[in-house]
């Protein structure tokens, strides 16, 4: 039997969209199809966070191995001596530091891997000290885990700015140009059904330009979009294209 070329209404309403989807602007529908690019580390860790732990047996043994120390292998920026990151954030991140020189930004990267230990210690500290309940996570729920996340700072300031980041020259350039590298600002502020957000402008995520691109564009409609909530939608969406290809339906263009 021929593929059957479907109509939007009729597109929409196999895909479980209904009238909702009716709502959605032209060619959103594309975005979630077959071809959206996942990094395999974005599908595996990109969820880590309240609702999945990650174990210290899965950072020793999928983790750890793909670490490199950024300081090694990106001349010319300024990192902290610590700072490791999976190195398929390599290209992505060292792309995004040479724009913003090309820019006439400067900043610093701060931080990135941390184990079960660090952020124990930070966790710890940070109730010591005061710090808002949801700004740093426990042990085992921490994006930094993963190896995707990087923290920035100013070049030439002292670690861990707060939120004043965000009104700097560098603050700046990140939240309008890092999802062109594939890097979210994972915490946005803000408060859902589940959890306080933390607003973190310092905090970005490697998730793959093209789930970037759609945090990105959302946020100019949802200024305080819950990333977990986003990157389960992505993920329902895209499967359920996937589906529909599957059964060899045409994709909604």
């Amino acid at each position: 039997m021929p593929k059957k070329e479907l109509s939007r209404r009729e597109f929409l309403k196999l895909s479980g969209l209904g009238l909702l989807g009716l709502m959605m602007p032209l060619g959103r529908i594309e975005l979630f199809g077959p071809e959206i690019e996942v990094p395999p580390e974005v599908k595996r860790w990109g969820m880590v966070g309240p609702d999945q732990k990650i174990t210290q047996k899965e950072i020793d043994e999928e983790i750890e191995p793909n670490l490199i120390k950024l300081i090694d292998y990106m001349p010319g920026v300024v990192i902290s001596d610590y700072a490791l990151a999976q190195e398929a954030v390599l290209d992505p991140l060292m792309a995004l530091s040479m724009a913003s020189l090309n820019a006439g930004v400067r900043f610093r990267i701060n931080c990135g891997f941390r184990d079960l230990d660090w952020q124990a210690q930070a966790y710890d500290k940070s109730k010591t000290n005061g710090v808002p309940s949801g700004y740093v996570a426990p042990p085992g729920q921490s994006q930094h885990h993963t190896g995707l996340a990087v923290d920035f700072q100013s070049y030439g300031t002292r670690p861990y700015e707060g939120n004043g980041f965000e009104s700097t020259p560098e603050g700046k350039w990140l939240d309008t140009n890092a999802h062109r590298f594939g890097f979210v600002r994972s915490f946005l502020g803000g408060v859902n059904q589940k959890l306080f957000t933390p607003e973190e402008s310092w905090h970005f995520m490697y998730v793959g330009e093209d789930i970037a691109a759609e945090h990105f564009r959302r946020r100019s409609m949802e200024p305080h979009l819950e990333y977990y909530e986003f990157m389960r939608e992505m993920q329902y969406m895209k499967k359920r294209q996937e589906d529909l290809w599957d059964k060899k339906y045409y994709r909604y263009t």
